[in-house]
């Protein structure tokens, strides 16, 4: 498909093929129709509430591209005559010590996205949002995580790893990680997640030990404020129980988060 930015004054339209429902994303993109999809407009990186059909008429009039979340799933073989869209794991296996896992899995998403050939050069803050909270779910369905995430995208924009072209935010600068590759699961907080997993190894586990873990050999939080609150949310959430002079102890397996539609 051709490139499908239509300017107007200092705006754009950009249409998506999205799924009827019913039918899946590779259905509504790779066999569009009336009956498997949509055509949804956008202006500015956001919808503008108008859908059209994915007639055939309608997909030669307004050339669609796929949504972003169509190539989370797709990886393209280029070669020297054709392009092939073959399928691919829907996560990253592993994360990299030494650098915040959160903007790793942002960066992740809009490397995902990029396909300048179809117009799309990143991911808008709504969808980064649907990504992290809908898709691979490591923050929960919460107004206090959708502040977060815009919070991270704030630091992430100030210190160059992202950059914004209208409404889209794009690689930037290359984030630098370590050399120790560390696994992760859809569902859970990274941090959160091996936090746990590191008091459950121990049995009992002091404050200071879980400070140097995650800063020292993670490597994935700076502040020991912030570890503080994950360990509050950990007794919270029952899973450790807090012991004398800064001590806590395990008592049982985090629960995902929940999938939302």
């Amino acid at each position: 498909m051709e490139k499908n930015i239509w300017v107007d004054g200092m705006s754009y339209y950009t249409h998506y093929l999205e799924p009827k429902p019913g039918y899946t994303m590779e259905e509504a993109c790779e066999t569009p129709s009336a009956k498997t999809a949509d055509i949804v407009e956008y202006r500015g990186g956001r919808a503008t509430g108008i859908v059209y059909p994915a007639t055939p008429e309608n997909v030669q009039r307004f050339r669609p591209v796929f949504p972003p979340e169509y190539y989370a799933r797709k990886q393209l073989v280029v070669r020297r005559d054709s392009i092939t869209v073959i399928d691919k794991p829907l996560y990253e296996e592993k994360l990299a010590s030494d650098a915040n896992p959160f903007f790793q899995l942002i960066l992740i998403a809009i490397s995902r996205s990029e396909n300048p050939s179809e117009g799309i050069f990143g991911l808008t803050e709504e969808e980064i949002v649907r990504y992290l909270i809908k898709e691979i779910r490591v923050f929960p369905q919460s107004n206090d995580a959708i502040w977060k995430i815009k919070r991270l995208l704030h630091h992430m924009e100030r210190n160059t790893f992202i950059i914004i072209r209208g409404q889209f935010y794009a690689r930037g600068l290359i984030l630098k990680g370590g050399d120790r590759m560390i696994s992760w699961l859809p569902g859970y907080d990274p941090v959160e997640y091996h936090l746990l997993d590191f008091i459950k190894g121990n049995g009992i586990t002091s404050r200071e030990e879980c400070h140097k873990y995650i800063m020292n050999h993670l490597g994935w939080i700076s502040q020991r404020r912030v570890i503080a609150d994950y360990l509050e949310g950990l007794i919270s959430k029952d899973c450790i129980s807090a012991q004398d002079n800064n001590w806590y102890s395990y008592l049982k397996p985090l629960s995902p988060f929940k999938e939302t539609k």
